[in-house]
């Protein structure tokens, strides 16, 4: 999942929480900091990766998108493995979830 600016800390906990994400994908520490102010509310989240990094301090539960690149070069195989799991998809697996406005 990708958090959006205008989002409020709540209606992004909403998000995360209602989808079952395990991995946010957030823009920077402004948006890291509206999981962090909901965190308890967020069970299920293990990670977050940040695409700008600065001001984001180190946490275990925190990659960069740098780091997390880095760490999917190490897996044996890794390469071979996605693209065995990519022509595995059928059309009726699920891509993308997409919260509108005026979802409810």
């Amino acid at each position: 999942m990708s958090t959006s600016s205008t989002r409020s800390p709540r209606a992004v906990a909403y998000q995360v929480a209602h989808s079952g994400c395990e991995v946010v994908f957030v823009a920077d520490a402004e948006q890291l900091a509206k999981l962090d102010d909901q965190r308890a509310e967020l069970p299920a989240l293990r990670r977050v990766v940040v695409f700008d990094p600065a001001g984001v301090p180190e946490r275990e539960d925190v990659l960069t998108l740098a780091a997390l690149e880095a760490l999917g070069a190490q897996v044996p195989q890794g390469r071979a493995r996605l693209e065995r799991s990519w022509r595995e998809l059928g059309p009726d697996d699920l891509a993308t979830l997409i919260y509108t406005s005026g979802t409810t």
